[in-house]
C-alpha cells in the first residue's frame, strides 16, 4: 500500500513560519496522503520551536475511500524523556507515538484537517457527565433519542456523529442555532461512545464526547 514520510523538528533556531533550509514543501502529493500544512502550502517536513506544554501541531489526512490506515513514528531523536501523542479528535484518544507501534483507524473518502494532532501531553480522559465548552453544552438525550447543542450562537455548516472507529454514522448539513438547541432526532445507532463534531459558519471545529445507551 502506499505510505508517507514526514519529518517534524524543534530546536531555538526554528520558528512557527516557514524556515530556509528546514522547512521543506510537498510536492508529490498522492491520492491517500498525510502531511502538515503552512499557510495554505503542504509541508513534508518542518520545523518549530522547542516543545512548550500545550503545543499541538494539525496533521492533514487524505483519502479517496473507506480504507483501513495507519500513523507511527519511525524515529525519535534527541527527545529523550519526552511525551509524544497522537490525539485523534473524532475519537478522543490520546496515542503514545513513543512506543513504536502503530495507531490504526477508518476513515471515509475525504480532506481531514480537524481530527489528528502531535501533542506533548494526554488528557484521555471520559465523564459522562455534560462538559461545557465555551458554555455550550452537547448530551445526547436517551429518552427521546436526540442530540442537543445548546449556548451555541454560531450557525453550523456541518455536524458529525461519528462512532469510536472513526466512520460517521450522522451526518447534517446547515443547521441553526436554534436547530441545533431544539434538538436533532438520532435514531438506529448502536449503544456506546460516539464524538460529535461541528463546523459552525465561522470555521470553528467543536468536538464532544457523547454517550448513547
Amino acid at each position: 500500500g502506499l505510505s508517507r514520510e514526514m519529518v517534524v523538528g524543534f530546536s531555538d533556531a526554528t520558528t512557527m513560519a516557514y524556515d530556509y533550509g528546514y522547512d521543506a514543501k510537498l510536492f508529490d502529493a498522492k491520492s491517500e496522503d498525510m502531511y502538515t500544512m503552512w499557510e495554505d502550502q503542504k509541508m513534508i517536513a518542518q520545523a518549530y520551536p522547542q516543545i512548550t506544554v500545550g503545543m499541538e501541531i494539525p496533521l492533514v489526512i487524505k483519502t479517496t475511500g473507506e480504507h483501513s490506515l495507519e500513523i507511527s513514528a519511525i524515529e525519535f531523536t534527541n527527545l529523550e524523556n519526552q511525551q509524544v501523542y497522537l490525539k485523534d479528535s473524532y475519537t478522543n484518544t490520546y496515542f503514545d507515538l513513543t512506543t513504536g507501534d502503530a495507531y490504526s483507524f477508518t476513515s471515509e473518502a475525504g480532506e481531514y484537517t480537524d481530527r489528528f494532532s502531535i501533542v506533548f501531553e494526554s488528557h484521555d480522559t471520559l465523564s459522562e457527565e455534560d462538559v461545557l465548552i465555551d458554555g455550550i453544552s452537547i448530551y445526547y438525550g436517551t429518552q427521546n433519542d436526540m442530540l442537543y447543542i445548546k449556548g451555541l450562537r454560531e450557525s453550523s455548516k456541518k455536524l458529525n456523529l461519528i462512532d469510536m472507529s472513526g466512520k460517521t454514522v450522522y451526518q447534517f448539513g446547515e443547521l441553526s442555532a436554534s436547530q441545533m438547541a431544539d434538538g436533532l432526532s438520532i435514531t438506529n445507532i448502536s449503544s456506546g461512545i460516539y464524538m460529535v463534531s461541528v463546523q459552525t459558519d465561522t470555521n470553528r471545529i467543536i468536538n464532544k464526547k457523547v454517550i448513547v445507551d
